[in-house]
């Protein structure tokens, strides 16, 4: 493996090969680079991006921050960056022999190992932005044992996907996805009449909604921060959002408001990368959902992505089997378990300390908003 930190025009190179091989390789939100630089940008973690190569045919790309805890993929996203082309990586590896053994996690997990090394390498130069290529061979893929654990320098890589990439991992998260249609009409004729219903009745009570950008960052926020006290949790300072919308680029970015009689009562965000479209922000006073409109909310971004030509809508994360997994699959979702992977056992702070909820929930807003910035560089 020969590694170059001096490579300069990697997002270009990146973007244009995902578009041309796309048809045959999964995308998320979470490859655009863009939205790695919003997070480099907000809290000034060190970013790094790294493409691999083997004979001189880009087959892989990946990009993580540092965080006070370590190199994350990506902090606060449903979804790491790791991008892999299957297809070109069968064709090299097999030659041939295109029916011999190929495992999409293994050659995935693979990637995972490379990346650590690049990583631990003591060759790592310390900037704020590093582009690194990576040059493979096919031994390359012969000697990694499996873990990417350096025992003498154990180091923090956790990636969030839909594979397993170590032995360590949690999978307690679900993806819900939704599959588009090519018009609009055509899904809301895929929509249970239940769904149809409850749409119905939320333009029936009132309902106005209003889709715009980061001029509404002001009303978006004003929901989602009482939204995510109610759940008894820190939240992610206004400023990220502010930064979402100045720099995330390559795809769509839209702020959907909802409104009864003037008042917000439901906030929402979309982003999309090449067909693929998710709502990773979303929130509504809890008096108003009686009113449905969450459901009117989703109607819309759903509307957006398809206007977009996008084929996929994420309806996010969410905790496997709980209260907001039903809510999405209503919707006729598929689920996809996303697993956060780690080169060693890792505990889950929000799971160990879950009394600090109740406590965060009877803390008024006022005392808890001002630790968002500090709570956001450690929790994600």
């Amino acid at each position: 493996m020969k590694i170059d930190f001096t490579a300069c025009n990697i997002p270009d190179n990146y973007e244009q090969f995902i578009i041309h091989q796309k048809s045959s390789c999964a995308v998320t939100v979470g490859n655009n680079p863009t939205l790695s630089l919003v997070f480099h940008k907000t809290w000034s973690w060190p970013l790094i991006e790294v493409a691999f190569f083997i004979e001189d045919i880009p087959v892989a790309f990946y990009s993580a921050l540092k965080t006070i805890k370590g190199w994350v993929s990506l902090p606060h996203s449903s979804f790491g960056s790791l991008w892999v082309n299957s297809v070109v990586l069968r064709e090299i590896l097999l030659g041939d022999d295109m029916d011999g053994d190929f495992d999409e996690e293994i050659i995935r997990a693979y990637f995972y190992h490379f990346f650590y090394d690049v990583l631990s390498s003591n060759d790592l130069p310390q900037k704020n932005i590093l582009r690194a290529r990576v040059d493979l061979g096919s031994e390359d893929f012969k000697i990694h044992s499996g873990e990417p654990l350096h025992s003498d320098k154990p180091l923090l890589f956790e990636c969030r996907c839909f594979h397993r990439l170590s032995s360590h991992y949690k999978e307690n998260k679900t993806v819900s996805i939704l599959q588009l249609q090519p018009s609009f009409v055509l899904q809301q004729n895929c929509f249970s009449s239940s769904v149809r219903r409850k749409i119905r009745r939320a333009k029936k009570n009132g309902i106005e909604i209003e889709v715009g950008g980061g001029e509404l960052c002001d009303a978006f926020y004003e929901v989602y921060r009482k939204n995510i006290h109610r759940l008894g949790s820190f939240g992610l300072p206004k400023r990220f959002f502010i930064q979402l919308f100045t720099f995330y680029d390559r795809g769509m970015a839209k702020i959907i408001i909802a409104r009864i009689n003037g008042r917000i009562v439901g906030s929402a965000i979309i982003l999309t990368y090449l067909g693929f479209a998710e709502n990773p922000w979303f929130a509504t006073l809890k008096e108003a959902n009686k009113l449905y409109v969450s459901y009117l909310l989703h109607n819309t971004m759903i509307e957006l992505a398809i206007e977009e030509r996008c084929t996929e809508y994420s309806l996010g994360r969410s905790t496997t089997n709980g209260t907001h997994h039903h809510y999405k699959k209503q919707w006729g979702t598929t689920d996809k378990q996303l697993f956060f992977n780690y080169p060693y056992p890792v505990n889950d702070f929000t799971e160990k300390h879950s009394y600090l909820k109740q406590i965060i929930k009877r803390v008024p807003i006022c005392f808890s908003k001002p630790f968002d910035e500090f709570v956001s560089r450690r929790i994600y």
